[in-house]
């Protein structure tokens, strides 16, 4: 049985954590703020949303954090520049 849930715009990465999912949300269209989408196996509901830098490319759990990637090719002053962030 297939079934879609719901998460932010531009899903770019998938990780299976603690028992639950996360889903790296991009944000190329509005250029501004990533989310990382918590979503319960069980239910198939988002639980969580987490506020990251624009345009995450990867996310990793260290069993207390969330940390995320970002890239911020939008800004003009920082071209290719990335961030690294936690939630």
């Amino acid at each position: 049985l297939l079934t879609d849930i719901t998460v932010g715009n531009q899903p770019s990465v998938v990780r299976l954590w603690n028992g639950k999912i996360y889903v790296g949300n991009q944000d190329w269209n509005g250029k501004t703020q990533a989310r990382v989408s918590v979503i319960n196996p069980s239910t198939n509901l988002v639980t969580n949303t987490l506020n990251t830098g624009p345009n995450n490319m990867e996310i990793a759990y260290d069993g207390t954090r969330i940390w995320t990637h970002n890239a911020d090719w939008y800004n003009p002053g920082c071209l290719n520049a990335a961030t690294l962030t936690y939630a």
